[in-house]
């Protein structure tokens, strides 16, 4: 059975007319794409980082599994018991999450944003203290990132001049594509029909919409921004520079510590970062600048306990690999053989980079603009560029 398409509903900004899911859960992405970083030295430079759109890593291809949602429901009248730091709205409305182009912007600016433009309700939902949990596990830490992902956006939007009936028709098809995929995805885990009944649709679309929204928001900004567009020229000179990452996957290492609460996505705080800022410096201090000791310490130091037993090592790591936050990714890419580079962060927490070799799976002997897996890579390619440039131009900061 083919699943129905989502109605469009009038006044919302997802669906009538919608920080990128690549970066939520994968990697990606110019008008003309920025420079690549250079190769790495090993001096241990961080890469400023933001979201990304966090995924779902994958075990050992991909290395820290996402923190399990295990936030309890509060089920008692009156506010809920929750740990230092866990917020609770509104006594913390005024929680600063993320800076934008100087800009502070607190919790309230993010759930108005939800409230208006993805989930009606929403702020009503969060002040129960059955709905606290929204804004409790690492889903929100996601939203942090994507809202100021969209502040960026929409200023480079104003900038250029482009249409809000143009971003509408974008976003709107976004969320078209996702919902989709949504549907097909329920109908194979569960194996069974999606929902035909009215109540069933709306059920799931505004679910949906509340946990995707922000995402495809920021989706639909990019793909307004960059366009399905590529000629022979364009895609062989790309060819021509991005071969490896085209035609390969990586087999690398890592080094992780903890700087995010595994319960709540949020960033440490107080003395429980002080004690992860000093083991970085520590395993900073360890590592020979040419990387050979790099295993040894991943097993000794990294809080991946998976990885660290086979010296941190991952593999079968893509470009855009949708397991890992784009940051990860694209410092892996950047790098020579043998080199290594950290920390940076990512919404899982700190990391140190090195890349052990690249493995060839295939060779596109004659790239084709027409090709539809070649255009993706491509457009994801400019994305990327572009959000992580607009990021360091906003000075976007996440204080979450």
């Amino acid at each position: 059975m083919n699943p129905r398409q989502v109605r469009l509903v009038p006044g919302a900004l997802l669906v009538c007319g919608m920080c990128l899911a690549l970066l939520q859960s994968g990697c990606g992405n110019g008008l003309q794409a920025p420079a690549e970083p250079e190769a790495g030295d090993g001096d241990g430079t961080p890469i400023e980082t933001t979201n990304t759109e966090p995924g779902k890593a994958a075990g050992q291809a991909a290395g820290k599994p996402p923190p399990k949602d295990s936030t309890p429901q509060t089920t008692n009248a009156g506010p809920p018991a929750s740990p230092p730091g866990t917020l609770v709205y509104p006594r913390d409305k005024d929680r600063l999450m993320a800076t934008v182009h100087g800009r502070k912007v607190v919790l309230e600016d993010i759930i108005n944003h939800i409230e208006a433009r993805h989930f009606s309700g929403f702020k009503n939902l969060i002040a129960l203290p059955s709905g606290q949990r929204e804004i409790q596990i690492p889903r929100m830490a996601n939203w942090t990132g994507q809202y100021a992902d969209v502040l960026a956006l929409e200023a480079e939007a104003r900038r250029l001049g482009i249409k809000e009936s143009e971003i509408r028709k974008r976003q709107g098809e976004a969320y078209l594509t996702a919902f989709h995929a949504y549907q097909l995805d329920y109908q194979q885990r569960n194996r069974q029909a999606f929902p035909s009944t009215k109540t069933g649709l709306e059920f799931h679309r505004k679910a949906f919409q509340k946990d995707r929204g922000l995402g495809l928001e920021v989706e639909g900004l990019l793909n307004t921004m960059i366009p399905d567009k590529l000629d022979k020229a364009g895609v062989v000179s790309f060819y021509k520079r991005y071969s490896e990452a085209m035609n390969g996957y990586l087999k690398i290492s890592q080094i992780f510590i903890n700087t995010r609460d595994r319960k709540t996505g949020a960033l440490f705080v107080g003395d429980r970062m002080a004690k992860a800022q000093l083991k970085i410096q520590e395993i900073s201090k360890l590592l020979n600048k040419d990387g050979k000791n790099f295993e040894l310490i991943a097993t000794s130091h990294s809080e991946d306990a998976t990885s660290a037993r086979l010296g941190g090592v991952l593999n079968n790591l893509h470009r855009f690999d949708p397991r890992m936050p784009a940051t990860f990714c694209r410092t892996a890419w950047s790098l020579r053989n043998g080199k290594w580079r950290g920390p940076i962060e990512t919404l899982f927490g700190s990391h140190f980079v090195k890349r052990i070799e690249w493995m060839n799976t295939k060779m596109i002997v004659n790239p084709d603009p027409n090709n539809k897996d070649i255009r993706h890579f491509v457009r994801s390619h400019r994305k990327e560029q572009l959000i992580f440039k607009l990021r360091e131009n906003s000075k976007l900061t996440l204080h979450y």
